[in-house]
């Protein structure tokens, strides 16, 4: 991203209550509410040197996005937050139940188990509202949950 500096002056740094994504939405909602200009150039990339959680912890990256994804609506569109939650909630069962009917067809896909434990954790977040604290989910088997920034 990129910000003249007196943007940042008046906007403030990015939200540190999104334990994870949507930062730079909500920077954006933020600018564009205080009527700048916000725009997207297709042509950009980015090139990350070294790890990334989404390599790191996939399972719990996965999941706790969804936490931000509720922090954000909660913060910008609270009357859009329980539509929305339900509709994240419904989806992610739905994503459940067709992996574990892949499985049941396909016993031992690697896919489809690695991303069924993605939609697992994920379902716990939307249900619980709490984030999964890195390095957890695999220790406990379900998940110890972090304090969530939505809260």
């Amino acid at each position: 991203m990129l910000m003249r500096r007196g943007a940042i002056e008046r906007l403030g740094g990015l939200d540190e209550r999104f334990f994870l994504m949507y930062e730079d939405v909500d920077w954006c909602k933020r600018a564009q509410d205080e009527g700048y200009t916000v725009m997207f150039w297709p042509g950009a990339s980015i090139v990350h040197i070294g790890g990334s959680f989404w390599k790191q912890e996939p399972v719990v990256t996965f999941a706790n996005s969804h936490v931000s994804g509720m922090t954000y609506f909660k913060k910008h569109h609270p009357r859009s937050l329980g539509l929305v939650h339900a509709a994240s909630k419904t989806g992610m069962r739905l994503k459940v139940a067709l992996l574990k009917l892949k499985l049941a067809v396909r016993p031992g896909d690697e896919y489809a188990l690695k991303h069924l434990e993605m939609a697992n954790a994920a379902a716990e977040v939307l249900r619980t509202g709490k984030a999964i604290a890195y390095g957890k989910w695999h220790e406990t088997g379900e998940g110890a949950a972090a304090p969530s920034p939505a809260a």
